[in-house]
């Protein structure tokens, strides 16, 4: 289910952020460069966001923390009126939606293992691409419901801090004490 929303929300924009930005009376062209600025960010902000994942070894946080960040980049998009605030809005998306999934694609090895965690990451992506089918007529439904594009981001975030476990501490050993050489 998390990997579902996540892809829900990412499809989501995929489809709809042309429309958006064309909405403000763009040419076609215009409307095609302007849309690469939400997605150049978001993966200047996805490897910005892995290094500290990685770093941290923390997994949970960072993707908690990346569907929040979505969810207000969708929201407020969805408020905003200009051009611009727009992109703004949605390049915060887009760096929570590609922000999420380097910290969520190590989250099932931490609880399988061998052929179990190649089954079970095949199954992981198998239903969570299901959103890319799903994705364009959920969104539309909640946009026309809520007025926001923001609910797949935020009930993604919400499942995994409700059912990833936190990691265990990272323990690393310690030196021997040094003894001084007796003579």
């Amino acid at each position: 289910m998390i990997y579902l929303t996540i892809v829900t929300a990412t499809y989501g924009i995929t489809f709809f952020l042309p429309l958006i930005v064309k909405g403000h009376g763009l040419t076609d062209v215009s409307t095609g460069l302007a849309t690469a600025i939400p997605y150049t960010i978001g993966t200047i902000g996805m490897v910005l966001w892995a290094y500290s994942s990685d770093r941290q070894r923390e997994r949970r946080w960072h993707f908690f923390v990346a569907s929040v960040v979505a969810g207000i980049g969708l929201i407020a998009a969805g408020l905003s009126t200009g051009l611009v605030a727009a992109l703004a809005a949605m390049s915060v998306a887009t760096i929570g939606l590609y922000g999420s999934k380097p910290a969520f694609w190590p989250l099932p090895s931490t609880f399988l293992s061998g052929t179990a965690a190649a089954g079970g990451i095949a199954m992981v992506n198998s239903i969570g691409n299901l959103g890319g089918f799903l994705g364009p007529y959920i969104v539309g439904w909640i946009k026309d419901s809520t007025q926001s594009y923001a609910s797949g981001a935020f009930a993604s975030g919400v499942i995994a801090l409700v059912v990833v476990k936190p990691a265990e501490p990272v323990r690393l050993p310690q030196a021997a004490p040094l003894r001084s050489a007796s003579l």
